[in-house]
């Protein structure tokens, strides 16, 4: 048989709920803020982040991807995958192997951007569909 709340009983699980989950994404914003931050005054890397289109997090094991020029050969670059984790979570061993499996996954290709006109050309075109 069922558990019955009563309508006080389930608002106050309702709340309780949502309020972690407000705690959880603030929680979340305020690690990968941090991490970026981090990323480009020790690393000079710079930063993009994946969010869904509503700003939460997306759904991928990468949540920043750090770029910079290498050091020593100016035309390499050192690209880093990152997880953020915030609070009191910690990274899995499966996560982790997965984050490793995405560093094979990364697709490089290049485009040359010429303006003309009021318009801009690129050669190849990086919007072709995979």
């Amino acid at each position: 048989m069922r558990n019955m709340q009563s309508s006080g009983e389930k608002a106050a699980h309702t709340l309780k709920w949502r309020s972690a989950k407000v705690k959880a994404d603030r929680t979340a914003r305020i690690a990968k803020t941090f991490a970026k931050k981090s990323l480009k005054e020790k690393g000079g890397f710079e930063t993009v982040s994946f969010e869904s289109n509503t700003g939460h997090e997306g759904t991928g094991i990468v949540d920043v991807v750090g770029i910079r020029r290498h050091k020593s050969s100016r035309d390499s670059l050192d690209i880093v995958l990152v997880q953020v984790k915030g609070g009191s979570a910690r990274i899995t061993p499966k996560e982790r192997e997965r984050l490793s499996k995405a560093t094979s996954k990364v697709n490089v290709t290049y485009t040359v951007a010429e303006k003309r006109g009021s318009s801009v050309k690129f050669y190849p075109s990086p919007f072709r569909k995979n």
